[in-house]
């Protein structure tokens, strides 16, 4: 597949003290660490190198949507034609702000002005090591590639339970609308997903999932078309100022669009690595950035605050080892 694809990338700066004092506005005592822990919104001062490594690794970027509350990087090239400057204001209606949920801000990306048909999705803590070309994010016939795996939802205490609750929200909108169709998103290329999607054949309807914490690709018509078919779980979660229980999560395009037929399953093992930081896990961060061994890496924040500092340092002298010029999209 050739050509050019829009990006959208979102991103908070958790310092910023206006933004903090109108969140706590809305903050209220029942809110899960999950919604409103310092880690869902702190800053590691990292974002000049993703602009980095998409100048030097996503050659197909058409123009990059810059979605954030309203504050904007000292060092960011406003000016850059490439770049789109969004802020929650520009797309989202005014009964859903200000929001502090991100589920809200992507199940609403369909609203922003000029979107193309199809876009990449990239949270701030997704980043590319290797260059990649669209044959990453799509196979020669146009279908998306997305890494499905079927998993009936953790009770056990492994996964917090607002996020839980979410997750299972979000296969019940599925499964009231698509009957699961068998094979459809095996892989015989990577043979742990394989296995838990075939244990999973002999059931109707889709037990759950492993969400997909990499780069992803939306489009635009399914998004429209869900905000038709599930307007009030949708206009519900848009409402919510942080994440509920009672959302759902933006897992539901790629679901849908994988329910539709549109996607195709691939080896994401191989081309991706998801990992939670903290002091235990830094080195092997570090040494994946380093040795940029795969494609793209997700670095979830799960760091506590007394070890932040010393973790961010490591992760910014690593990303300074492989990404040390500045990009054109900086001043």
């Amino acid at each position: 597949m050739q050509g050019k694809i829009d990006i959208v990338v979102t991103w908070v700066d958790g310092s910023d003290e206006a933004w903090l004092k109108e969140r706590k506005k809305y903050e209220t005592a029942n809110l899960s660490v999950d919604s409103v822990g310092e880690q869902r919104f702190r800053d590691w001062g990292v974002m000049k190198y993703w602009f980095r490594s998409i100048e030097k690794n996503a050659p197909f970027a058409k123009k990059i949507y810059f979605v954030t509350y309203g504050h904007v990087p000292k060092w960011l090239n406003t000016k850059h034609p490439q770049i789109r400057i969004i802020k929650h204001s520009d797309y989202m209606p005014k009964e859903y702000l200000p929001t502090y949920n991100t589920n809200a801000i992507e199940l609403n990306f369909h609203r922003i002005p000029g979107i193309g048909e199809r876009f990449i999705n990239f949270n701030d803590d997704m980043f590319l090591l290797q260059p990649s070309t669209l044959e990453d994010y799509f196979t020669k016939d146009g279908r998306i590639k997305y890494s499905f795996t079927e998993s009936a939802m953790a009770l056990n205490g492994e996964l917090d339970p607002v996020y839980r609750d979410m997750l299972i929200n979000t296969i019940e909108v599925i499964n009231r609308h698509y009957k699961k169709r068998r094979f459809k998103n095996l892989t015989w290329r990577d043979p742990v997903v394989l296995c838990n999607n075939l244990k999973a054949i002999a059931f109707k309807k889709y037990l759950g999932y492993k969400p997909h914490h990499f780069s992803r690709v939306y489009n635009r018509e399914v998004m429209e078309q869900l905000w038709q078919d599930e307007f009030d779980i949708l206009d519900h979660t848009s409402k919510s100022k942080f994440r509920s229980k009672e959302d759902v999560t933006a897992d539901l395009i790629e679901l849908t669009q994988a329910s539709l037929g549109m996607t195709c399953a691939y080896n994401a093992r191989k081309r991706e690595k998801y990992l939670e930081i903290s002091p235990p896990t830094i080195n092997q961060i570090s040494n994946i950035i380093c040795n940029q061994s795969v494609k793209e890496i997700c670095i979830n924040d799960t760091c506590v605050s007394e070890q932040f500092e010393t973790c961010r340092a490591r992760l910014i002298e690593a990303f300074e080892q492989i990404f040390p010029e500045k990009s054109r999209f900086e001043l």
